[in-house]
């Protein structure tokens, strides 16, 4: 007798926990073109200096962010934010890769399998998505795009990805690179050594600056007690843009005093309700192909948002944000060239323990998620995001799993700011064709 097939219900408890619910693609398997952001795991936290357990953090975050699960590819529809009022991820086509294969305390070993993971996702024109492990990781997952830059520039590459000077104390400053970094994070991890062992996780910005095509570093969230005056006189000395909770908060307090909509010259922003000729926005930022933005009340394919276009603040009881020119936030990441490529690092501890107790090392006085996630949309209008990730969720120290949800929140919507904002994301390092 034949049984009659029902639709799959398809709930966020049940099936295999990969990211999000995207398919899982062994690296060898991707083709380039095919794949818009990868999911990469690493699962390592032998370099933490104070509580371990982050790595645990991928398998947590992978399991929680099921509750945000798209059919992901061509015919994906996307989410639709009600504070936007705009369709997000249409179209997005994202892949989870797995988990690097970690060997105790060998960084050599690490290091060889996050850049066979972090490589086949850039050779492949994807976006590597990267779940840590404890922040020490972002360093091999950098020194990944490193080795396939000059693998694949050939020669006289150097200069055209910073591969002549630069570096730690480059005269250069800044080093002199053509990948750039924004760190959201309570500490500066800017440390030279820790006994003499350069890998820790409170290291990783150090070793960066000392990577040849590493540019500008930005670091927003500083504070506490712990700050050491060598690694600050070490990343002031070098150019790195630090920006303290103290100076983050006096200009988040006067955001929220400027008028929505309100342009530099006192008339209507452009983009918003009141400018007829708004144009389209994607994540911040003009996209091609892209339909009206929250202004317009269309997602990237052209589809009307339920609001119709109303402002979000309007509909919600709050006003909107200002207009980017007239957001006093921006200054924070002018040390980011406009349209170059940008790596976002995002330490959990960033965030005010209230909202992300669930790590190591806590500050209180942190950010607060609409902050993270208004520096997240600002970095996508501004630059080309080559790289995330996403470090120090600890599971042991999180109660009832509301960090790793919060994580896989922040994962998705540092995708959905990046998506379509700006042609082919990987193809600074690999074009196409």
């Amino acid at each position: 007798m034949q049984v009659p097939q029902q639709p799959r219900a398809g709930m966020p408890f049940t099936g295999i926990a990969t990211f999000a619910r995207a398919p899982y693609v062994p690296p060898e398997a991707l083709q380039a073109g095919q794949v818009d952001f990868a999911v990469i795991g690493v699962p390592f936290d032998a370099a933490v200096g104070f509580r371990p357990g982050q790595r645990l953090a991928p398998r947590a975050i992978r399991d929680l962010s099921t509750r945000y699960a798209l059919p992901w590819g061509p015919d994906n529809p996307g989410y639709w934010d009600i504070q936007d009022d705009r369709w997000y991820l249409e179209g997005c086509r994202l892949v989870d890769l797995g988990d690097a294969d970690p060997l105790y305390t060998d960084l050599e070993h690490l290091d060889r399998s996050v850049a066979a993971l972090v490589g086949a996702a850039l050779r492949a024109g994807a976006v590597p998505v990267v779940l840590g492990g404890d922040h020490s990781i972002t360093y091999p997952v950098l020194r990944a795009y490193g080795e396939l830059l000059q693998a694949s520039a050939g020669p006289g590459s150097a200069a055209r990805y910073g591969d002549e000077g630069g570096g730690l104390g480059s005269s250069q400053g800044n080093g002199g690179g053509r990948l750039h970094i924004l760190q959201i994070d309570a500490h500066l991890d800017f440390s030279a050594d820790v006994a003499g062992f350069l890998r820790s996780n409170s290291s990783p910005f150090r070793r960066a600056a000392e990577l040849p095509y590493v540019g500008t570093i930005t670091v927003i969230g500083v504070r506490g007690i712990r700050t050491s005056p060598e690694a600050y006189a070490a990343a002031a000395r070098r150019g790195n843009r630090i920006v303290t909770m103290g100076e983050w908060r006096a200009a988040w307090a006067r955001r929220a005093a400027i008028p929505a909509g309100v342009g530099p010259s006192g008339g209507p922003h452009p983009g918003t309700a009141a400018d007829s000729g708004a144009g389209a926005r994607v994540g911040g930022a003009t996209g091609s192909g892209a339909g009206a933005g929250p202004a317009g009340g269309t997602g990237s394919h052209g589809r009307t948002s339920p609001g119709g276009g109303e402002p979000a603040g309007s509909r919600l009881g709050r006003p909107p944000a200002p207009g980017d020119d007239a957001n006093p936030l921006v200054p924070f990441l002018a040390a980011i060239p406009p349209g170059e490529p940008l790596y976002i690092s995002l330490d959990i501890d960033g965030l005010d323990p209230a909202v992300a107790p669930g790590t190591s090392s806590p500050e209180p006085g942190g950010l607060t998620y609409e902050e993270v996630r208004e520096i997240l949309r600002l970095a996508a209008s501004r630059a080309r995001v080559v790289g995330i990730d996403i470090v120090e969720v600890n599971p042991y120290l999180d109660p009832g799993g509301m960090t790793a949800l919060l994580a896989a929140r922040l994962a998705i919507e540092a995708m959905a700011f990046s998506h379509g904002a700006l042609a082919s994301p990987g193809s600074w390092v690999f074009p196409h064709g």
